[in-house]
């Protein structure tokens, strides 16, 4: 757009303008090339600021997100953890009393084996 206005204002220049332009110093004659550059570089920081910003905060939403995913997952091991504790002391305790049953039983046959014997 800027570069639409510079070239309207230079579209307008009558024959004393150009002569002007071409009897003045060679800066004169590109000063409006250099402003546009200028005003072309302020617009491209701006933009790379902008992106920059934009950038940022994509990064920070997604940092959190990242965050929440690994409080869930610890949440999540912990209980698994716990559970697996929990299922483990389970089985051991039915093991125990599974072994126990099994002595007591051998017991028992033992004792029913003396018993047949001495009849």
């Amino acid at each position: 757009r800027r570069f639409e206005a510079l070239a309207g204002r230079g579209g307008g220049c009558g024959t004393s303008d150009l002569e002007r332009s071409y009897t003045s110093a060679g800066r004169q004659d590109n000063e409006p090339i250099w402003q546009a550059l200028r005003e072309l570089q302020e617009l491209v920081v701006h933009e790379s600021e902008h992106r920059a910003a934009g950038l940022r905060e994509v990064l920070g939403v997604l940092s959190q997100g990242l965050d929440q995913l690994r409080d869930e997952q610890g949440r999540h091991q912990s209980d698994l953890d716990s559970r697996h504790k929990t299922e483990n002391r389970r089985l051991r305790q039915q093991l125990e009393d599974s072994l126990a049953r099994h002595d007591e039983h051998q017991k028992r046959a033992e004792s029913l084996s003396h018993r047949i014997e001495s009849l």
